[in-house]
């Protein structure tokens, strides 16, 4: 990439015309360098203050100054000298870039050969090199310069993202030297851009939105500050306020992972995990076979499968040691065939698999366009400020009310379970009362250690899955946050503790829900001995999670629900998603409503008689009911943003009323008044994908970064390259997250009961 030349006599600088216009014109049609140019080019019409000779005792200095130059490529020899820009000048206080020269005087036009260095640091000509050293920068540059990104068509359409080639640039090799790639983002300020309101008939608050992104290929040696200095120094000639930011370069050197101990500790802890899961199946296939041959030897005639595997495990449990009980756990055999189990129990609500598989599937599409917005490059940025518009994208809007789903599942079943291990209690010989130890223990047992393994891989491994452009940017809340908090996360207080810096940013709900399971004694016990004192306890924390919900929302001008564009500022958001979004005391309202729900059940044993008006009102009020919530904001998500009272009385209300109406849903198909919706969501399919709800959510923004992290190119929006992505994140997600309950969750939730049974 040429940025500078300078003829030596003269001292003049050859580069373009320094009118912004022009500059502009030339920086759409040829490269961002061009900039560079028109930077050095004012006001040096004096050829005796640009350059200067410096001593042999300032070379040293100089060089470790720059960092920008292989040392090792240079040959010094009495012919050669430092050039470098006055430090009395203007120009030197903006550039200060580093030229060489020949200083051989055999001939006049020996003297003019010099070395060209440009703003990345890289080589562009030498002359007083040997031949090898002057091929080696020769071809280097070649590199640098093709693999830089350049503008495209588009410009006028805010197409600004130029990200060159990623992989060209960090694969340039040459003797004792490398290259690192930057993505370089210039930040347009909201005011002062008239400039390009013309050229794109925009408005500065759309502009100042679209950032301008350049990938630029130097030196490895060159520091992230050093790049986003050059390209301030660029930017701000053109549009003051302007601000630049680079936060990380990458090069290849940085994929080393045999020099990286965290990965090796995590990889050999899998690896003990692996093994513990083929020895388990190995035991179980072996044990199994073993005993059903003498089941069969002594007993001839009986055939009945069933009969020889409870047998089998009586005698178990009877002779078997806790190592091989726990070896037993892992079984790939006995955990598989719990997942893909679609005959459930007694007290399986069949309803809550289809809808814990509808609202998993909901937050996959949801997160597919929030995060490919977020870590993905699109030549088409206006088209995605159009989504909003669309009345479908709603259901992207309003994909937060699926947490809401799990928060009313997640309370119904811890009722509905307790009411019925304290009922079993009572009617025990010994008349034992619930372990509220055993109570905790089970659930932290059943939840973290596939959190914690998440969190190895993400802190660890997932940095050398995948490189790009905006590689770093889409893995930083896997892997650098979660290097630094993922001890936060194994308590369960992420949603309250750094939340700024969360590790799995997502995780929050898992930190909510445990931090409710805790609670919720506080409302079970009282709801269980003296129903009225339990339900009056629930009605007021339901209330009061009401009022204090629409207080926050009202004294912070916070917006309703989190919209799917930027019409609030995102100082705001970030401050909505930290003191309401994700803390308990905002979201209880759909668990308090699951656990009244389950009690209803309970004590009324699911046997209530419904007429079909009833049955028919009750469906159409739940139908407009949730038809309200989800679109009660479109006029929001399209800019005209409601008063903040009427956002305070929508957030405080709108997750208890979805809460409502999926309760009604819940209550018509358990009491038989389901009629098609019972059947469609009761479906067996649903089972096993249902039992993979917790892997899934904690996997699947992972998958996503994977996929959207990597792309080195920019892509045209559109529904179907959306719908693409979608479909293709849902498969993954699943297969991964089959992986992991196979190998962590399934065997982890066996070896709490294994525990408990023992305990008990």
């Amino acid at each position: 990439m040429i940025v500078y030349c300078v003829n030596y006599l003269s001292g003049v600088p050859i580069g373009f015309d320094d009118q912004v216009k022009s500059v502009w014109f030339n920086y759409v049609n040829h490269t961002l360098s061009a900039l560079k140019d028109a930077v050095i080019n004012e006001n040096q019409t004096q050829n005796h203050n640009i350059m200067e000779t410096i001593g042999e005792s300032q070379k040293g200095k100089l060089w470790a100054n720059q960092k920008c130059l292989p040392k090792k490529w240079v040959t010094r020899s009495s012919r050669e000298e430092f050039l470098y820009y006055s430090t009395h000048t203007s120009a030197a206080k903006r550039d200060g870039l580093l030229i060489w020269r020949s200083s051989s005087k055999r001939s006049e036009d020996n003297r003019n050969r010099i070395v060209f260095i440009s703003m990345t640091g890289s080589v562009l000509y030498l002359t007083s090199a040997s031949p090898v050293h002057r091929l080696c920068f020769l071809v280097v540059e070649v590199w640098l310069k093709d693999s830089m990104g350049r503008p495209n068509s588009g410009v006028l359409k805010m197409s600004l993202s130029f990200l060159g080639f990623y992989s060209e640039c960090i694969d340039t090799k040459a003797p004792n030297f490398e290259t690192k790639y930057c993505l370089a983002t210039i930040h347009l300020p909201k005011t002062n851009s008239d400039f390009f309101h013309k050229l794109t008939n925009l408005t500065s608050n759309i502009l100042s939105k679209v950032p301008v992104r350049v990938g630029t290929c130097v030196p490895a040696s060159c520091s992230p500050q050093f790049v986003a200095k050059l390209f301030s120094r660029i930017s701000s000639s053109l549009i003051s306020e302007s601000s630049v930011s680079v936060n990380k370069c990458y090069k290849r050197s940085d994929d080393n992972i045999e020099t990286d101990i965290s990965s090796i500790i995590v990889i050999s802890v899998f690896g003990l995990i692996l093994a513990m899961v083929i020895v388990g199946t190995l035991c179980d296939h072996w044990a199994l076979e073993s005993h059903s041959q003498l089941e069969l030897l002594f007993h001839p005639n009986n055939t009945d499968s069933q009969k020889i595997t409870k047998s089998f495990e009586s005698y178990e449990k009877s002779s078997k040691s806790l190592l091989y009980e726990i070896l037993i756990c892992f079984s790939v055999k006995i955990n598989a065939r719990k997942i893909f189990d679609t005959k459930g129990t007694d007290t399986t609500i069949q309803v809550f698999h289809g809808i814990r598989v509808l609202s998993m599937l909901w937050i996959l599409i949801g997160h597919s366009f929030a995060f490919a917005v977020q870590w993905m490059t699109f030549r088409n940025p206006l088209v995605i400020r159009e989504v909003p518009q669309n009345i479908m994208s709603q259901l992207l809007a309003n994909g937060t009310f699926s947490v809401d789903c799990f928060f009313f599942i997640s309370g119904f079943l811890v009722s509905y379970i307790a009411m019925t291990k304290m009922k079993r209690s009572e009617k025990s010989l010994n008349n034992s009362r619930p372990n509220i130890l055993l109570f905790y223990f089970h659930r932290y047992l059943r939840m973290t250690p596939s959190m914690m393994a998440v969190i190895a891989f993400s802190a660890t491994l997932l940095r050398y899955l995948g490189s790009g452009p905006q590689w770093t940017q889409s893995i930083t809340m896997f892997n650098g946050w979660c290097q630094k908090n993922w001890w936060i996360n194994s308590l369960y207080l992420h949603n309250f503790v750094n939340t700024q810096n969360m590790c799995l940013s997502h995780s929050w709900y898992s930190a909510v829900d445990m931090q409710f399971y805790f609670l919720s004694p506080l409302i079970l016990i009282p709801l269980y001995m003296k129903p009225m004192l339990g339900i009056c306890l629930a009605i007021v924390a339901l209330f009061a999670s009401m009022g204090f919900t629409g207080y926050l929302t009202l004294i912070n001008g916070f917006p309703a629900v989190p919209y799917i564009n930027d019409v609030i500022e995102q100082a705001v958001v970030d401050k909505y998603y930290a003191l309401l979004y994700i803390k308990p005391y905002c979201r209880v309202g759909p668990y308090l409503v699951g656990i009244l729900l389950a009690y209803a059940i309970y004590t009324s044993k699911g046997d209530i008689k419904m007429k079909k008006f009833y049955s028919i009102t009750g469906w159409f009020i739940s139908f407009v009911v949730s038809f309200g919530v989800l679109f009660a904001m479109l006029p929001a998500n399209n800019g005209n943003v409601p008063e903040v009272h009427i956002a305070a009385l929508y957030s405080s209300t709108s997750r208890t009323i979805w809460a409502l109406s999926l309760a009604w849903v819940t209550f018509a198909c358990i009491t038989g008044n389901g009629g098609f919706v019972n059947a469609f969501l009761s479906a067996r399919v649903w089972m096993p994908l249902s039992r993979l709800t917790h892997c899934s959510y904690l996997v699947h923004p992972i998958v996503m970064s994977v996929l959207y992290g990597s792309r080195e190119h920019p892509f045209d929006f559109s529904s179907y390259l959306f719908t693409y992505f979608t479909i293709s994140h849902i498969f993954i997600t699943y297969i991964v997250s089959f992986v992991l309950s196979l190998l962590i969750e399934s065997p982890f939730i066996a070896i709490s009961r294994l525990f408990i049974t023992r305990r008990t």
